[in-house]
Order: structure tokens, then sequence, then C-alpha cells
């Protein structure tokens, strides 16, 4: 899929360039790897919110995580002491479900996925 010239499932801009790379997130690397990044300075997490909607007829449901994902990205690079973790998805998309493939949460529980995710990591 492309949108404006960008390839939104293989994450590639007009350059043909990844637009999104693996080095900040956390979900690809083993716990020794963390670690390691840990010992190295790393002590900021991104954490990427993203819903599993529609978005009209010519792009993918996964489009605000891919979005999302690529923020994050820029965002650690620019940081140089930030990781990311895995994104929560889906979010609270109810005004969304009337469309095929669309997930939403409840409230309470996406609050409380974000609640446990930063207690997950503040305890590290």
């Amino acid at each position: 899929f492309q949108y404006s010239g960008i390839d939104i499932i293989n994450c590639r801009n007009q350059g043909g360039q990844k637009m999104i790379k693996k080095d900040y997130q956390l979900k690809y690397m083993s716990w020794p790897q963390i670690k390691n990044k840990m010992d190295k300075g790393y002590d900021t997490v991104i954490i990427v919110l993203a819903s599993t909607e529609q978005h009209g007829l010519h792009l993918a449901e996964c489009t605000d995580e891919i979005i999302g994902l690529g923020i994050a990205d820029g965002l650690a690079e620019r940081l140089g002491n930030a990781l990311i973790a895995p994104p929560i998805i889906p979010g609270l998309s109810d005004h969304h479900i009337a469309f095929p493939g669309s997930l939403s949460l409840r409230s309470k529980v996406f609050n409380g996925i974000i609640e446990d995710y930063v207690k997950s990591y503040i305890k590290q």
C-alpha cells in the first residue's frame, strides 16, 4: 500500500529508505541486549499508542502503528538515550467499530494497560 509516495506496509519512504529501524525497539532485543543498553545510559522508554482501525479504502489497519513507530524511532534517535516499548494496540476505536477489522478496548482496560506498561518499566 502506498500513500503520498510512502510504502506503508514495507515502511519505506519516497527514496526507498527504511522509515523504521529496529535499533531502538525492545521487542527485537533479548534481555541481555536491553541490559547492555541500560548500562550504557539508555534510561528512557517511548510508548507508542496505536489503533487498529480503518483508514479509508487505501490504507492498512496498521497505519497508526506504523506512523507511531516512525515518529518514535526518530525521537529515540534524537534523544540518544531512549528505547521503544512494544506498541500498545489496539486503542479506543469505538467510532470505527462498524468497519470490518477494527478493534477497540474499553477505556478502563486501555488505561490499565498503559499503567501496567509504565509500572513495569519503572521497576527495571
